[in-house]
């Protein structure tokens, strides 16, 4: 049943059925703390969905409260250096930018490309995707300037593959943010 219920509350999010689908993700989050223990990794995926739901309807801060829970789980469970919390910082950071609070998203995406490049080393395609979403934030932010390094960075580790664009997470849960890069700042498609 536990398994089930992220496609449920997907399904009512879908049709608008948002006080259900917070029901529904509540009683996700008691399920999972049941099964799993209520600091236990088992019970991160409920809170990510239940945050989602929260991020969703506007309520920034109760999602907060479960990202922040999730990234502590993580780090607990395995270490504050982990490839986990990088997610967790991650996703604080796309939640921070569709609140509109650049600066920690900022700062929580600058500590997931931390650790990420410490992980897999700086030409890694997953922490140069971090590279290019932290350019993103700048972009949201205005700070031209400073995402133009940031994807020319980007790009230079990439060495001559071609990467056009940068985005913050494709899937409905997030805001999608598309910023189109040139080096030459011409529009080349």
């Amino acid at each position: 049943m536990l398994e089930a219920l992220p496609s449920e509350i997907q399904w009512l999010q879908a049709k608008g059925k948002d006080a259900e689908a917070t029901r529904l993700a509540d009683r996700y989050v008691a399920l999972a703390k049941e099964r799993y223990g209520a600091d236990q990794p088992g019970v991160v995926p409920a809170l990510l969905e239940a945050a989602f739901v929260f991020q969703q309807q506007g309520k920034f801060g109760k999602a907060e409260v479960l990202l922040k829970k999730a990234l502590a789980i993580r780090a607990a469970a395995f270490g504050p250096r982990s490839i986990e919390v990088a997610d967790s910082a991650e996703e604080l950071a796309y939640l921070y930018q569709s609140a509109k609070r650049y600066k920690d998203a900022v700062r929580s995406m600058k500590r997931a490309l931390s650790i990420r490049q410490a992980a897999y080393g700086a030409r890694n395609e997953k922490s140069i995707a971090t590279m290019e979403a932290l350019a993103g934030i700048y972009m949201a932010r205005g700070r031209t300037k400073e995402a133009e390094q940031t994807f020319a960075a980007a790009r230079k580790l990439q060495g001559k593959k071609e990467h056009r664009y940068a985005y913050m997470r494709e899937e409905t849960s997030y805001a999608v943010v598309k910023v189109f890069y040139a080096t030459d700042r011409k529009n080349t498609g």
